[in-house]
């Protein structure tokens, strides 16, 4: 059975109805003088995955996890090869786009507890091409 595999459209569409300001990834960690960063996960403690985590199959999950547990979307295709341990339908675009994805998913400023706020839509706007 051949698997339909989604464009990159798709997939920018799907990440953006899929979160939203309280279900990101993402571990905030304060420092000295009230700077503040955040750390993509791929699958937190409790079982939030990032953008490309939630796109992983379960064995490409725990590869990722085992190899490059805190590296980026280029890393992980370095060690690993990113098209080896996507879901097929989510295979087929080459690491930059994934890296685009995962900044706009690690970035507090574009969510809201709705999903994404207007300046997230800007940014998909410019970043992807993509009208919401």
């Amino acid at each position: 059975m051949a698997t339909n595999r989604l464009t990159q459209e798709e997939i920018v569409r799907e990440t953006v109805g899929f979160y939203n300001a309280n279900n990101r990834a993402s571990i905030e960690k304060e420092f000295a003088g009230g700077y503040t960063s955040a750390k993509c996960e791929y699958i937190t403690p409790d079982n939030k995955m990032c953008a490309v985590g939630r796109c992983l199959t379960e064995k490409g999950l725990a590869r990722v996890m085992k190899t490059c547990p805190d590296d980026s979307a280029s890393d992980v295709d370095s060690k690993v090869g990113l098209n080896n341990v996507l879901k097929k339908k989510y295979t087929g675009h080459g690491e930059m786009f994934w890296l685009r994805l995962q900044r706009l998913h690690d970035n507090k400023n574009f969510w809201d507890e709705k999903g994404l706020n207007d300046h997230g839509v800007r940014q998909v706007k410019n970043e992807f091409g993509v009208y919401l």
